[in-house]
C-alpha cells in the first residue's frame, strides 16, 4: 500500500525571565544534513554524525568555531543522531561549557565554548515574560505576554492550549510569523494577557517524562499546574481567564478547567466523538480529499480495518497483539498508514491514542457547565464533522446550563487558523507542501474579533 500523509488534530519587545530554575536550551544554529555513502567515502569517514552545510553566525556552532562541511560526531558526549537534541537538553543550557567532537579534514577534533541561548519571541505590543511551572519533577516552560500598556493591571487573560503534536509552543524560526503568533498578537492588541506552557519535555522543559510517552491524562495535569500557577500572577483578572484550545487542545480544555474557576473556553478545530470514530473518518473523508485514492476504496479498506481498530481503541491491545492475532498484511497497512515507526503512532504513544479514546468530552463539557464557544472552520481537513461536532457541543451543554453553549461556523477557514477556500481547494494547499507557508500570509484575522466579542458579551453578562 502507498505511503499516505495523515493530518490529524495537531495540531507551532522587553524580555525578562522571572525563573531562575529552568534554564535557556542552547541554540546549535547549525543546517546538518544525514552523511551519504557516496560522501562517506569521499571524505574518509565512518561512524555517526551529521554533516554540517550551514552556520549561523548568532549560535553556539559558531562560537566554537564549527565550520561547513565538519561533521558533527557529539556535544557534551551526547552522540548526534536521532533524538540526540533532547538528551543534550538534560545535560547542557545556555552558560554552560560546551565541547563538541567533529570530524574535519581526515580528523578527529575538539572544540570548546560556552553554549548559546536560543533566542525568545519578541512582539511589538507585548511584554514577553519567561517562567516556569513545577512539574513531573522538574519544570515546563511558561511564557506570558503582558500587554505594554501604562499601569495595566487586573487584565483578562487568554491561556492557549496547543494542539495534538509533541512541539514547541514557541514561535521561533521558521513559525516567528506563524498563524499563531499573528493571532497571538491580536489578543495583546485587544489588552489580553495571553499565556501558553509547553508540553513535557518540549522547549526549555526539563521533566522526567517526555511527551511523547506520556498518556493523556498527565498531559492534561501538566497543563491545570500551570493554570494554577497562572493565577498567581498580581497583573491577572482570575476572574477572567479564558481557555483557548486549538485542535486536541479543544478537546483537553473541559478538563483541564474543572473546578479551577476559568471564565470560559473558546475552542477551535475539534470533533465531538471518541478517538476510534475519528480515525474512522480519517480513513473514509480525509485520505480520498488528499491522496489518489477514492472514497469507495478507502470504505473498503475500513471494512478490512474496523476490527483491529476497535481492539486497539476500546480493548487496548499492543501493537504486538494486534500483530499476533490478525494477518500481517492487514496489520502492516494499518500500522504504516497512521505512521507506526516502532514505539509510536501519528507521533504519540499508543497509550495515549487509546487514553484519549476513553475521554467523555460531551459529558465533561456537560459537567463543568462552563460557557463555551465552539468554533470550527468550514474548509478544516483536521476536524472532520467538526460542523456537526460545534453544534452537538453546544446543544450538550445548553441542556444543562441554558445560555451556556455558543457555537459559530467560520467560512473558507482550516485547521491552521487561515482563508483557505473550499474543503477541496483547501486540499489542494495541502497537496502542494506548501500548508504553513500559506496559513503565514493568509491568516484569518476574523478569529481575534469572534474571540473578543464573544469574550466581552460574556463578561458583560457577569
Amino acid at each position: 500500500m502507498k505511503k499516505y500523509i495523515l493530518f490529524v488534530l495537531l495540531l507551532a519587545t522587553t524580555n525578562w525571565s522571572i525563573a531562575q530554575d529552568l534554564g535557556r536550551r542552547v541554540f546549535l544554529g547549525l543546517s546538518m544534513q544525514p552523511i551519504s555513502s557516496e560522501m562517506a567515502q569521499k571524505i574518509n569517514f565512518s561512524g555517526n554524525g551529521l554533516l554540517v552545510k550551514k552556520v549561523n553566525p548568532s549560535g553556539t556552532g559558531a562560537q566554537l568555531n564549527v565550520q561547513v562541511d565538519d561533521v558533527l560526531m557529539a556535544v557534551n558526549d551526547v552522540p548526534v543522531g536521532p533524538g540526540y537534541y533532547q538528551q543534550l537538553k538534560k545535560v547542557v543550557r545556555a552558560g554552560d561549557q560546551v565541547t563538541a567532537k567533529i570530524f574535519r579534514n581526515g580528523e578527529v577534533i575538539k572544540l570548546e565554548g560556552i553554549g548559546v541561548g536560543t533566542p525568545k519571541e519578541t512582539y511589538t505590543q507585548a511584554e514577553v515574560i519567561y517562567d516556569d511551572v513545577a512539574f513531573d519533577g522538574g519544570h515546563l516552560r511558561s511564557i506570558i505576554l503582558k500587554p505594554k500598556m501604562p499601569h495595566q493591571r487586573n487584565c483578562p487573560v487568554i491561556f492557549y492550549v496547543q494542539g495534538f503534536s509533541c512541539n514547541s509552543v514557541e514561535q521561533l524560526g521558521p513559525f516567528s510569523n506563524s498563524s499563531v503568533k499573528q493571532m497571538l498578537e491580536g489578543f495583546v492588541e485587544k489588552g489580553y494577557v495571553v499565556y501558553r506552557v509547553e508540553k513535557l519535555g518540549m522547549g526549555d522543559s526539563s521533566t522526567e517524562q517526555h511527551c511523547v510517552d506520556v498518556e493523556v491524562n498527565t498531559e492534561i495535569e501538566g497543563f491545570r499546574a500551570a493554570l494554577k500557577k497562572l493565577r498567581q500572577y498580581d497583573f491577572v483578572n482570575t476572574d477572567q481567564i479564558f481557555l483557548w484550545g486549538h485542535s486536541l487542545g479543544a478537546m483537553q480544555a473541559p478538563f483541564i478547567a474543572e473546578d479551577l474557576g476559568v471564565a470560559g473556553i473558546i475552542g477551535f478545530g475539534f470533533v465531538a466523538k471518541c478517538w476510534h470514530d475519528y480515525l474512522y473518518d480519517i480513513v473514509t473523508v480525509q485520505l480520498p480529499l488528499i491522496e489518489e485514492v477514492t472514497y469507495g476504496e478507502m470504505q473498503e479498506q475500513l471494512n478490512v480495518w474496523r476490527m483491529p481498530i476497535y481492539d486497539f481503541m476500546f480493548n487496548k491491545l499492543s501493537v504486538e497483539q494486534l500483530q499476533e492475532k490478525y494477518p500481517q498484511e492487514v496489520i502492516d497497512d494499518f500500522l504504516q498508514v497512521f505512521s507506526y515507526n516502532g514505539k509510536t503512532i501519528l507521533g504519540r504513544v499508543p497509550a495515549f491514542l487509546q487514553s484519549l479514546n476513553d475521554l467523555n468530552l460531551v459529558g465533561q463539557y456537560q459537567k463543568i457547565k462552563v460557557p463555551t464557544l465552539s468554533l470550527y472552520g468550514r474548509s478544516d481537513l483536521a476536524a472532520i464533522g467538526g460542523d456537526e461536532g460545534v453544534i452537538h457541543i453546544s446543544d450538550a451543554i445548553n441542556q444543562v446550563a441554558p445560555g451556556n453553549g455558543y457555537y459559530q461556523i467560520i467560512p473558507e477557514t482550516n485547521h491552521f487558523l487561515a482563508k483557505a477556500g473550499n474543503m477541496q481547494e483547501n486540499a489542494a494547499i495541502h497537496k502542494s507542501g506548501q500548508i504553513w507557508q500559506h496559513s503565514t500570509t493568509h491568516f484569518n484575522r476574523d478569529l481575534i474579533e469572534i474571540t473578543h466579542d464573544w469574550i466581552t458579551n460574556i463578561l458583560t453578562k457577569k
